[in-house]
């Protein structure tokens, strides 16, 4: 009689049949491809901290323990910001290291594109050739300390691709490249990383100006009832900064484009909705939680 009982209720309850658990065959599938799971068990799925950019990725966040790639145009500040986005939520499971040709990575300017503190965690490293970064990233990435590496770099083949994910599987550490030069090239260049980004600078958003009458009726407030919450811009200051971040490549997903902007005041990154310009959408989370 157990064993009837035991039969009966594996059966799929009625209406449920050919009903699917898309979680849970996302992970089966990141688990057969190794992604998000590095082989001592370090990894996992980090959130981007973007509402919308999460729920498109077929993981839901970007799996740790593998390779990612960031493509921009040289002297664009899109790139290496969107790297320092990613870097710093990343340095929550750990120390990072950020590997550049550049001996001009200035750490202060890094900890506006954060979390506060995450630079304590950050440890910036000078690599004068391609063949030393590259040497020096997989070496980080088979280290038992670091939580993630990022190398600057102009282009990576195949081979380094593949070392570097190998590399990231050991441990679970996480590898990222930031690939800076010509961005179509970069885009078109084979690679086994789990994703592909595009980053690049937008117009920034505008900032309100109050019209003489508006103005007025500030002061009279302020008058009356003191300092109000309202901030109006100066005529030189310009908009919340703004990046074009698009998803060129996603193992199991669909390429995507977002615009999404910086608030320096609050710390965070929202995704801009198109029908509401200059307003940020309410997917957007707090990079400081």
């Amino acid at each position: 009689m157990a064993q009837e009982s035991t039969r009966h209720s594996s059966k799929t309850p009625a209406g449920e049949t050919g009903r699917l658990d898309l979680d849970a065959l996302r992970e089966r599938i990141g688990a057969m491809e190794r992604l998000g799971t590095g082989r001592d068990g370090r990894a996992g799925v980090m959130p981007t901290g973007v509402a919308a950019i999460d729920a498109h990725l077929p993981w839901r966040g970007l799996p740790r323990g593998c390779l990612h790639e960031i493509v921009a145009r040289e002297g664009d500040g899109a790139g290496p910001g969107f790297a320092a986005y990613l870097l710093a939520r990343l340095a929550a499971f750990g120390p990072v290291l950020w590997l550049s040709p550049r001996p001009d990575a200035y750490a202060p300017a890094l900890e506006q594109l954060g979390r506060p503190g995450w630079t304590r965690r950050l440890l910036l490293v000078h690599a004068r050739r391609r063949d030393e970064l590259l040497w020096a990233m997989e070496e980080s990435l088979h280290a038992p300390g670091p939580a993630a590496v990022l190398g600057e770099i102009a282009a990576a083949d195949m081979v380094a691709s593949r070392r570097l994910q190998l590399a990231a599987e050991t441990r679970g550490a996480t590898a990222i490249l930031l690939r800076v030069g010509a961005i179509d090239a970069a885009a078109r260049a084979g690679s086994v990383a789990a994703t592909r980004w595009r980053a690049e600078s937008a117009p920034s958003g505008e900032l309100p100006f109050p019209s003489p009458a508006e103005a007025s009726a500030e002061d009279d407030e302020n008058e009356l009832h003191g300092p109000q919450p309202i901030r109006w811009a100066r005529e030189d200051e310009i908009g919340p900064a703004r990046w074009s971040i698009g998803l060129l490549r996603c193992r199991g997903g669909r390429p995507n484009d977002w615009l999404v902007e910086k608030d320096d005041e609050t710390d965070s990154l929202a995704v801009v909705s198109p029908l509401r310009d200059g307003q940020a959408d309410a997917e957007g989370t707090s990079l400081a939680q």
